[in-house]
């Protein structure tokens, strides 16, 4: 018989649940007996199929050359065996006749199978008996272990045996399965799909035992010749290398899948061979599964399934971004350990589709093989990524959608990341028949070394008073705007003859903080130096601790008086006003900032503000001398303010102290339209300045809201008033006629419909006018239903720019439904009838007295109605009805 060497890993196998057939147990069945990899015994006819024998550890130790395998071969099929041990071969592989010495033939429906040498049973754990049918038609065999103690080469009741397990080999022809391919990308280059076998031992088969063929249009997907080259590389031709379909399938034990994939050639640049086969919206993609019998293809019926690439309306993302982020540096580093900060980036829309809603897969991914150490990790989307294989590089997918702006983002958080790993972020899109991918992004993991020093003595000078005590305190950040890492001081020392303030101070938790008592001798100026020091690992300290190694200062100018100088007058100048003939100033449309610039850095993202005012105030005392260091604040509610070269901001108020020249420069910038009063106080004494700004552009608007009624009572008139504002709430103007219109760079369109009962009174508007859109409406006294009013405006017309807005309102014809927590009264006083309503805004009040009747609606929560009485001291019957339902009745002495 033909014998077959099979080298399987060794291990303790186990009974599976899966056992396509054991036989009854007996009371020394001690064996363990089951598939060496994987858990189902159905393989094809042309695998090898491997089985492993554990033992109990209770067998006789004296038992030697006693493992062998009792093999049923009911269908006298032709089969071949092995026996392996620890991983290779046993020795001398037999197989008999049962109880017999004789060789049984191929075909024997019944074989002892055993190996020539004789082991200790303790050294034999772990070993494996393959079995290999030669012929291509199914057939079951069954296979049992059993210690042959007395080497009869039969299996007696007394000896120790596993249960028996059956294993199907079932003929290529008749298998059943199906090729699940992936969802094909328009645009993209490669195909995929996964094997589905009913049933099968994946783990067990061989590597060239199962294709998948791929087609378009049911027609096999042809390889370009071997050679070809592209003539669409730049600076030259390329040869590409011959793609092949079909393509064999890859068991992944990582994955669960067996799977193949058709790569349409190994050149990585998009030239004219690959647009050929990328995959466009108009075809449909399948798969099919083939199996190889040992000398042909076999097709497996059923197995195709068609996918259409999906598309998309991308035209084009933007280069990716990171909002701002205490982890991130603006220059694509991250701060070592651990973080989290977001990645995003917008998306241009083709024309007549929706901005909001549309797909964006983020791709997360190492830059390289092993770039991040194996206890990092990255999470985003609920998926996280880590080095889980040196050898290869690890990447995650997120898929993310557009909001109203276009914007796609994903939040990223890391920990265990390690000085100098680097990792990508890509995003993609599709169009209508090409995928759009960014630029990847590189981040590296930098250390925490302090970058920066700053005082808190802000865009002049320090003022002190001889004989008096002061304070100055300066912080330390690293380039991510957080507290360094390290060991810290301040060296102090100043330039002047009669001060003396040579120290150091520790830095604790990032601030250090000088506390004394101004020592010249008179009047001075001077100069307090401040430089910061990091202490080395062997004590010493470091003059130069940046991370380039240089050095870090924040130097502070002192302006020493003899007395506290008193101010008398604050002067302004500005570099434009708005006011008069003057043309109003721009608008900053941007969001608002408070804080130090430099201390923050990329945890706050401050914007780049285009010049608008620029004030420059002027500190005096009663003899006209400017005064140097003197504190003042500058405020006007909602404003933003820059100042020391646009590095210290502030909203609504902005704080420092006069420079050299006694003067305090100070930027404004507004969101807000109109006239702003900016105040300026100092010492004591202010001073105001008015500043005029633009009113919001046409394409501006943000947001658009809807009044009317909830209901209107037959006979009536009502009014529909639509407002539309910009981001920062501002009225926005979209009729060009009016006064107050500004002009956009795009032309928005502005709507009204109006559906139901009633006389519009003059036209609906086409525009809004001081932000509002209005028209009345009067209702017939037999008018009745619902009435539908909706309000739309596109800041370019196309919803290309930014996502139109929308607002409804519904309004009931007829008295509004009674109020379960309304009530009425009546009374009389100073020769009146009085009748109150309460929490009954819109219905119909209406009361009866005599035979007189008298009605209003309540046009608030709390309404009252009257009419004269003829005389005093009378009592009447007043009977109140709320929209036609008597709701009191009720005695009243008239007064």
């Amino acid at each position: 018989m033909t014998r077959k060497g099979l080298a399987v890993g060794a291990g303790l196998g186990l009974v599976s649940s899966l056992l396509v057939g054991t036989a009854p147990a007996f009371a020394n069945e001690t064996l363990a007996l089951s598939p060496t990899s994987g858990t189902s015994y159905k393989v094809l006819t042309t695998t090898d199929f491997d089985l492993t024998v554990g033992f109990a550890g209770n067998e006789s130790s004296q038992a030697v050359d006693t493992v062998k395998y009792l093999i049923s071969n009911p269908s006298g099929a032709t089969m071949a065996f092995d026996v392996i041990a620890n991983g290779s071969a046993a020795g001398t592989v037999f197989d008999r006749v049962p109880g017999s010495t004789t060789d049984a033939a191929a075909t024997a429906t019944s074989v002892v199978v055993g190996d020539g040498t004789a082991d200790v049973i303790g050294a034999r754990s772990g070993i494996n008996v393959s079995i290999t049918p030669v012929e291509a038609t199914s057939a079951n065999i069954t296979v049992r272990a059993f210690l042959d103690i007395n080497g009869n080469d039969s299996m007696d009741d007394n000896e120790a045996r596993s249960p028996a397990r059956t294993i199907e080999f079932i003929d290529h022809a008749i298998w059943t399965g199906r090729a699940v391919l992936d969802t094909a990308v328009v645009g993209g280059t490669t195909l995929s799909a996964y094997v589905l076998l009913d049933g099968i031992n994946y783990h067990q088969l061989d590597s060239n035992d199962v294709q998948v063929e791929f087609f378009r249009d049911n027609v096999a997907i042809a390889s370009p010749p071997a050679g070809e080259t592209s003539p669409a590389v730049t600076g030259g031709t390329a040869t590409v290398a011959q793609r092949t379909n079909p393509n064999i399938a890859v068991w992944s034990s990582a994955d669960g899948e067996l799977r193949a994939t058709l790569t349409p050639d190994s050149n990585t640049v998009v030239d004219a061979v690959m647009a050929t086969v990328a995959n466009v919206s108009t075809s449909v993609y399948s798969a099919r599964v083939r199996l190889y019998d040992g000398t042909a293809w076999q097709v497996v019926a059923n197995s195709t399934n068609g996918v259409t690439p999906t598309s998309g309306q991308i035209s084009a993302l933007a280069a990716i971004t990171e909002t701002a982020s205490v982890s991130t540096d603006g220059s694509d580093n991250i701060r070592v350990g651990a973080g989290t900060f977001t990645s995003r980036t917008t998306a241009t829309v083709n024309a007549g589709f929706a901005l909001a809603g549309q797909a964006v897969t983020f791709t997360i991914s190492e830059a390289s093989a092993n770039s991040i150490a194996t206890a990092a990790s990255i999470t985003a989307g609920g998926k996280t990524l880590t080095n889980s294989n040196i050898a290869s590089t690890q990447r995650i997918t997120v898929d993310v959608v557009t909001n109203a702006l276009g914007r796609a983002s994903v939040d990223i958080s890391y920990t265990g990341i390690a000085a100098g790993n680097t990792f990508t972020v890509t995003a993609s899109a599709l169009n209508t028949n090409a995928a759009v991918t960014t630029s990847a992004v590189t981040y590296t993991a930098v250390l925490s070394d302090v970058a920066f020093a700053q005082s808190n003595v802000k865009a002049g000078s320090l003022q002190t008073v001889v004989g008096q005590s002061f304070s100055v305190t300066w912080n330390i950040v690293d380039t991510f705007g957080q507290v360094p890492v390290g060991t810290y001081r301040l060296v102090l020392g100043e330039n002047s003859s009669s001060a003396n303030y040579a120290q150091t101070i520790n830095f604790v938790n990032g601030a250090a903080t000088l506390t004394q008592t101004e020592n010249s001798t008179a009047a001075n100026t001077y100069t307090l130096s401040a430089a910061v020091e990091q202490q080395n690992a062997d004590g010493s300290w470091d003059a130069t601790p940046s991370a380039g190694d240089a050095a870090v200062a924040a130097n502070v100018t002192v302006q020493a008086y003899t007395a506290d100088p008193t101010v008398t007058t604050v002067t302004v100048s500005a570099s434009a006003t708005g006011i008069g003939a003057a043309a109003d100033l721009a608008l900053e449309l941007d969001s608002t900032y408070s804080g130090d610039r430099d201390l923050l850095r990329n945890s706050v993202a401050f914007p780049t503000l285009v010049d608008v005012s620029t004030l420059t105030y002027t500190v005096r005392s009663s003899t006209g001398e400017a005064l140097v260091g003197e504190p003042i604040t500058v405020s006007a509610a909602g404003l933003q303010f820059a100042a020391e070269s646009d590095t210290w901001f502030g909203v609504g108020s902005i704080a420092g102290t006069t420079n050299a020249s006694g003067q305090f420069v100070v930027k404004v910038y507004s969101n807000l339209a109109g006239s702003q009063t900016v105040t300026a106080t100092a010492g004591g004494v202010s001073r105001t300045q008015e500043l005029v700004f633009q009113q919001a552009k046409d394409d501006t608007g943000f947001t658009l809201t809807l009044s009317a009624p909830t209901n209107a009572p037959k006979g009536s008139t009502f009014k529909v008033t639509a407002t539309l504002r910009d981001e920062f709430g501002n009225l926005v103007t979209t009729s060009s006629t009016a006064t107050n219109f500004n002009d956009g760079t795009t032309a928005p369109t502005f709507n009204m419909t109006y559906t139901g009962p009633g006389l519009i009174v003059g036209a609906l508007p086409t525009a809004t006018v001081n932000g509002l859109a209005e028209f009345s409406v009067l209702l017939g006294a037999n008018d009745t239903g619902s009435i539908s009013v909706t309000a739309s405006y596109d800041a370019d017309g196309t919803g290309t720019a930014s996502a139109a807005v929308a607002a409804s309102a519904s309004v009931a014809v007829g008295s509004a439904p009674v109020s379960t927590t309304g009530k009425v009264n009546v009374g009389s006083f100073n020769g009146k009838l009085v009748v109150y309503a309460a929490n009954l805004n819109g219905a119909r009040i209406s009361w009866k007295v005599g035979g007189n009747w008298g009605t209003g609606v309540a046009s608030s929560n709390y309404s009252i109605f009257n009419r004269p009485t003829p005389r005093a001291g009378a009592t009447v019957s007043v009977d109140i009805y709320v929209n036609g339902v008597k709701t009191l009745t009720k005695s009243v002495v008239t007064r």
